[in-house]
């Protein structure tokens, strides 16, 4: 998926959720200002393999590939740490849960994509700071310099979005469960839902794109959950 292709996407999304666009741009600008030159690229190591992606709704060990690239949506790294007792390589994060975890992980070598908007700038600007190696800003606005856009809303599917800019070969989705989601205190529950929809919707996007690009696509480990 292009820019062009995201930008009438992510304006539905705005209506959908109330969401002011104005407030994801300077949230981008803030957080552009704040890291200067210490915006990294994607590591080479990261480019042309299979990639694993793991949410919150992992309920058991589920094996992955040796060789497999190992992405965490941010509100899984609990989870996954506690079955696996490893760190990932990457984690995709809005910053809205498991902070601590997820600044351990850095500093022990995962790599963090960053992603601001126009609601966690409180968080960005506690946890943004204190970084000297390992991270990439993301946005889902217009990109800048430092702050990139490679399309996706949710953690979830911003991490395949993410796989496909790194020229996955195949991606695999753990303990992702569209239908029961993962209730914070900061959200209702229809609006939970909603975004767990346009997380569905966008993942089959992104399947549909890896096929027509003669790649196996997105598959998900729990064979009950289909695209």
């Amino acid at each position: 998926m292009n820019l062009k292709q995201w930008f009438p996407i992510y304006t539905e999304i705005c209506n959908s959720l109330s969401i002011d666009p104005a407030s994801d741009f300077m949230a981008s600008v803030r957080l552009s200002s704040m890291i200067g030159s210490r915006n990294f690229g994607i590591p080479e190591e990261f480019k042309d393999r299979e990639f694993s992606i793991f949410g919150p709704a992992l309920g058991r060990y589920e094996p992955v590939g040796r060789h497999n690239i190992i992405v965490v949506a941010d509100s899984g790294i609990e989870r996954f740490l506690s079955i696996y007792g490893m760190n990932p390589d990457i984690i995709v994060t809005d910053l809205d849960g498991g902070i601590p975890l997820i600044k351990k992980c850095n500093e022990e070598g995962t790599f963090l994509f960053i992603h601001a908007h126009g609601d966690n700038m409180n968080l960005i600007r506690e946890f943004v700071p204190g970084l000297n190696s390992g991270f990439i800003c993301t946005t889902q606005n217009f990109p800048l310099h430092n702050v990139m856009n490679y399309c996706g809303f949710t953690d979830g599917d911003r991490a395949v979005f993410i796989s496909m800019a790194m020229k996955a070969l195949s991606v695999t989705i753990h303990g992702f469960d569209f239908s029961s989601p993962v209730i914070k205190t900061s959200l209702d529950s229809e609006r939970k839902m909603k975004k767990l929809k346009i997380a569905e919707s966008l993942i089959s996007m992104a399947d549909r794109e890896m096929k027509l690009a003669g790649l196996s696509g997105v598959s998900f480990f729990n064979k009950n959950i289909r695209l």
